[in-house]
């Protein structure tokens, strides 16, 4: 396992992207995804988050193209046992240049399951209700682990994935987000840094859409 490490599954992920005439064949977008979360706190205790998203499109690296920005507050409302439950309220706002801007907002439950083992092992059900132009429900299923959380040689290697099930009364739509992620520090501030392979418009029939994706979480 301690061979097993970030620097490989990066370029495996890579030359499947990369190098495989039947990905060739179809959609690959290069995009970026930053968050930036500001904890508060009273009495010594964390009462929410503010986390704050910018989203762009490198695809056509010389116009990249700013997606959306959003603000979301999380707030923790505890646990028992291994499960723990924290929700949050979400504002985003699309297609900012150009063309302007439309609004949607999103309530979000998340339950977790944490295992009492080496990896860390942590299962989510996370439910939004995204209310913009045209309404829809959310799900996801994720999971994650971490590899090497306390060694005292290696960084923290997370790996999470992601099964998105988006539906209303008219349509239906699947993705999986396979996240890969190191945390460090910089000036002090803890940083995730990761790359995110998403494979849309799944069961279809459709040709894939396939989205890589150079993702940042900040903490403050």
């Amino acid at each position: 396992m301690r061979n097993f490490t970030l620097k490989r599954l990066l370029k495996g992920l890579l030359y499947l992207l990369l190098l495989s005439p039947n990905i060739q064949s179809q959609e690959l977008d290069v995009l970026s995804f930053n968050r930036f979360n500001l904890p508060f706190n009273s009495n010594g205790e964390q009462k929410f988050t503010l986390k704050t998203v910018f989203y762009s499109n490198f695809t056509q690296y010389d116009e990249p193209k700013l997606i959306f920005f959003q603000h979301a507050l999380q707030t923790d409302l505890g646990s028992i046992g291994p499960f723990s439950l924290s929700v949050q309220i979400l504002y985003r706002r699309y297609n900012l240049l150009p063309a302007g801007s439309k609004n949607e907002y999103r309530p979000v439950q998340v339950i977790g399951y944490a295992h009492n083992n080496a990896i860390n092992l942590r299962q989510r059900l996370r439910l939004e209700q995204r209310f913009k132009a045209e309404y829809s429900n959310r799900w996801w299923y994720s999971f994650d682990f971490n590899l090497f959380s306390n060694h005292p040689k290696f960084g923290s290697r997370k790996i999470t994935n992601d099964f998105l099930f988006d539906f209303n009364t008219t349509k239906k739509s699947y993705e999986n987000r396979l996240n890969i992620a190191v945390t460090n520090q910089v000036l002090g501030a803890p940083i995730k840094v990761g790359l995110q392979y998403r494979t849309r418009k799944l069961f279809t029939g459709d040709p894939l859409n396939h989205q890589l994706v150079l993702r940042t979480d900040w903490l403050f």
